[in-house]
């Protein structure tokens, strides 16, 4: 089972891409951005959205810190 839960952000004006950030870490600066809004969480417990890869996303956000994705489906708050 994963470890971590993510805080979901998405570009306003592509939505299909999202952004995710282990919950409690600090978000990078590019969401601070007008660009992005917060969308959900990806929680260990709950299927993930369309595009999301648990195990990419923990070495992405262990290297870079966050984790870039491509999504069609909903994320959920």
């Amino acid at each position: 089972m994963p470890a971590h839960f993510y805080t979901v952000f998405r570009r306003r004006f592509e939505p299909a891409i999202r952004c995710a950030i282990v919950h409690g870490r600090p978000v990078p600066s590019f969401i601070q951005d007008a660009d992005w809004e917060f969308v959900g969480t990806v929680r260990p417990s709950e299927p993930p959205p369309a595009g999301f890869r648990h195990a990419r996303a923990e070495e992405a956000t262990r290297f870079i810190g966050y984790f870039v994705f491509h999504s069609e489906g909903a994320v959920r708050h």
